[in-house]
């Protein structure tokens, strides 16, 4: 038996009331034999002219056998009984009978673009059962999110689960009662791709990652915020998790400009197993299992768009009305176009300054004359010599040498690269920001958009992997500092990975002027660096009296907020790391008056919070404030006056 499932939020599946019990949203095994379930009949004896079969139990509950030429009721019974009666039946008309066998079709259950919360279990596989699970958000199981056994029953194990492209977060296991000697005898096979999960078992699958998916504000909203490790990476160039759209999926586009008269696209989408496809709005294609990529050849000059439609395993068509249309392409044979395509402005130790050139064009081109510099105002500070040539589909390195190389250096702090042609005509150009030692930039993907990248000057750009922006935080300031010397602010990478701090903000008036500074493009810090940066980088300064100093990701959501009261003089308050704090987060919100500081968050009836504050982070102990009982509402409040001394304010949830 098949059941396809789609679009659907399971919750609170739970038998907590039952000590020894447990419930799943989701519980797969062998089905009982009722109208519309498929039987498969064989009789164990020496009888040769009695035959196996397969048949359908009506919608009366009933089906054939053929021979016995009778009626057989099924309805209510379960599948020994019906053994029980077939058995007896055919001991009494046939000879050499022993038993007769009967089975159920295996079941078959496909869940795609689902939610599942607070489930004991939110799948249970048993009997015999295959699961397909494809773009699914798994969070906060009480015991386990996919269990692939039940305990205490006598039960078959499933046949096996093919899992792509989930979010499994929050939950004690991701997988539960599976056996890694299952797997390796092959009595159950477990296949993960592209997937958010621990790596608990040894299975068969690629592109799995253990992270922190930053969910917006799960469960009501499980969507990916701003530098989400999900995004992008799901099945097909799809997000992971369930908030993905439904339907086709189609990923290998050429650039957007291209010389390629062929393109090959790959097809997917949750659930979807076959398609059909039309070119400019042409004529719509036969069908094509999802296998099968479109391949198209000899295109002429022009403008190119695919829409697909897609088949998923329920057997139900996408709408050609909300076809998925491919990213546009322009095939242009004549196409000439040469870029910067790298460069390392920060290399390891005595090493050199790299720049690399892409020449995409159809044939080799001439550079003597064209020019780079880091100063747009003096555009010819290194010309390339009139021998300079290079290649269709070729690489150019210039490195920062007087032997017939630049003859300038690359700040490492930041600058620009202006590449023009012999007349002074700009052709491209990249900004960047603070960069990491012993990594470069470059042009990655069908866009070409620039990133972090491991120095391969000379060959195909190898992006290097980021850290996210919930590993930076406020790691200290100075608001009142020695003669001659700036405000500063300290902000620390917590994580292992760079992390592109392109669009972060810092503020001193989190009301009123939220974007007070904004980190510019292609600006890195390294995995566990701290940063500091003054008051004539930011742009403004820090009050010394009394102020407030927060930091926001891209998305405008705020990282962290600290309201301070007066600084000592030549005096640097440091944060001291709590690490509990960090896994254990409340999101607050605040506003602020003439005479109070109102803190909100988000909370559910009968919660329980504690309120605790100090005047000096770095010095002396935590003191309660309060303790809250969330009340009916969708949020708690704590308000503190601000004619008191200004204090620091942590919120936990105790209960």
């Amino acid at each position: 038996m098949d059941a396809f499932v789609d679009d659907c939020i399971f919750s609170n599946f739970d038998n907590a009331k039952r000590l020894g019990y447990f419930s799943a949203a989701i519980a797969t095994g062998k089905p009982k034999p009722e109208a519309g379930v498929w039987l498969n009949v064989q009789a164990r004896g020496n009888n040769k002219d009695i035959k196996s079969y397969r048949v359908r139990v009506n919608n009366n509950g009933q089906f054939t056998d053929p021979n016995l030429n009778q009626s057989i009721y099924a309805s209510k019974l379960d599948v020994s009984e019906i053994e029980d009666t077939l058995t007896a039946k055919y001991i009494s008309n046939f000879n050499n009978i022993e038993k007769v066998i009967v089975k159920t079709d295996e079941s078959h259950i496909t869940v795609t673009r689902s939610i599942f919360h607070k489930n004991d279990y939110h799948i249970l596989l048993k009997e015999d059962a295959r699961l397909f699970s494809e773009n699914n958000t798994f969070l906060t199981s009480w015991y386990g999110a996919i269990a692939f056994d039940e305990p205490r029953h006598d039960v078959e194990l499933p046949k096996g689960a093919l899992l792509s492209g989930n979010i499994f977060h929050d939950n004690p296991l991701d997988l539960i009662h599976l056996n890694q000697i299952w797997l390796d005898n092959s009595w159950v096979w477990l296949h993960v791709f592209d997937s958010i999960i621990r790596p608990t078992h040894v299975w068969f699958g690629q592109r799995n990652i253990e992270a922190n998916p930053l969910l917006n504000y799960p469960p009501g909203d499980v969507s990916l915020s701003h530098g989400s490790p999900a995004i992008g990476k799901g099945p097909n160039g799809l997000d992971m998790g369930a908030k993905v759209p439904g339907g086709a999926s189609i990923s290998g586009e050429p650039a957007a400009l291209t010389r390629t008269s062929s393109a090959l696209l790959v097809i997917g989408g949750p659930g979807i197993t076959h398609y059909r496809y039309r070119i400019n709005n042409g004529a719509l294609s036969d069908d094509y299992p999802v296998s099968e990529p479109i391949s198209m050849t000899g295109l002429a000059p022009g403008e190119y768009c695919v829409q697909v439609i897609g088949r998923n395993a329920a057997g139900r068509w996408q709408y050609l009305s909300n076809a998925t249309h491919s990213k546009r392409w322009r095939v242009n044979p004549k196409l000439s176009r040469i870029q910067i395509n790298e460069l390392l402005a920060w290399p390891n130790g005595d090493s050199l300054d790299q720049v690399e050139l892409l020449n995409s064009s159809a044939n080799a081109t001439q550079l003597g004359g064209f020019s780079l510099s880091d100063n747009p105002s003096k555009p010819r500070k290194f010309v390339f010599p009139e021998n300079t040539s290079i290649e269709s589909d070729s690489f150019l390195v210039i490195k920062s040498t007087n032997e017939g190389g630049m003859d300038f250096r690359l700040d490492k702090n930041g600058e620009g690269l202006w590449f023009y042609d012999a007349e002074g005509s700009l052709i491209d150009s990249v900004v960047f920001g603070k960069q990491i030692e012993g990594l470069s930039i470059g042009r990655f993907g069908r866009d070409g958009k620039w990133t972090l990248t491991y120095p391969t000057l000379g060959k195909e750009n190898q992006i290097a992997p980021l850290g996210q922006f919930q590993d930076i935080r406020l790691a200290g300031w100075s608001t009142n500092p020695l003669v001659g010397e700036n405000d500063q602010i300290i902000i620390k990478n917590s994580g292992k990975r760079p992390v592109n701090l392109e669009g972060l903000g810092i503020t001193n008036k989190p009301i009123g002027q939220p974007n007070a500074f904004t980190f510019p493009s292609l600006y890195f810090i390294d995995g566990s660096e701290q940063l500091i940066i003054k008051s004539n980088q930011l742009g403004f300064k820090l009050a010394s009296s009394q102020g407030e100093l927060a930091l926001k990701n891209p998305a405008g959501k705020w990282i962290d907020h600290f309201v301070y009261g007066p600084q000592p003089y030549g005096h640097e308050e440091i944060i001291t790391e709590n690490t509990k704090l960090k896994t254990n987060t409340i999101i607050l919100d605040f506003k602020i008056s003439q005479e109070q500081f109102q803190i909100m968050w988000e909370s559910k009836i009968g919660q329980i919070f504690r309120i605790l504050s100090k005047q000096k982070l770095s010095k002396g102990p935590w003191h309660q404030e309060a303790i809250l009982v969330a009340p009916h509402g969708p949020k708690t409040q704590f308000k503190y006056n601000l004619n008191k001394k200004m204090k620091f304010f942590l919120v936990e949830q105790i209960d």
